[in-house]
């Protein structure tokens, strides 16, 4: 039992550090990509009243893991593919 504690233990802190980080820099890129889009001239004007729909606390650690996930799998379209499976057959 003292072992599997361990393992366990072990286990999420590695997750725990990988995918945290990841959820943090999906918060950081969403909120940096939404001030970028605001800064820009005709596209803000347009986009600022649509933006506050887009909210970076719930968006961007959506992002962070499935990024994560894509980068652990090698393919970007990972997160993607475990969610939506395609029915067609190969």
């Amino acid at each position: 039992m003292k072992l599997l504690k361990l393992m366990a233990a072990k286990f999420f802190t590695g997750f725990s550090k990988k995918y945290g980080l990841g959820i943090i820099v999906g918060i950081v890129g969403v909120a940096t990509a939404k001030k970028v889009v605001k800064a820009l001239p005709v596209v803000g004007a347009v986009a600022k009243p649509l933006l506050p729909l887009i909210p970076a606390s719930i968006v961007g650690p959506l992002l962070g893991v499935a990024v994560t996930f894509g980068l652990d799998k090698g393919d970007l379209m990972a997160a993607k593919k475990k969610l939506f499976p395609s029915e067609k057959k190969e």
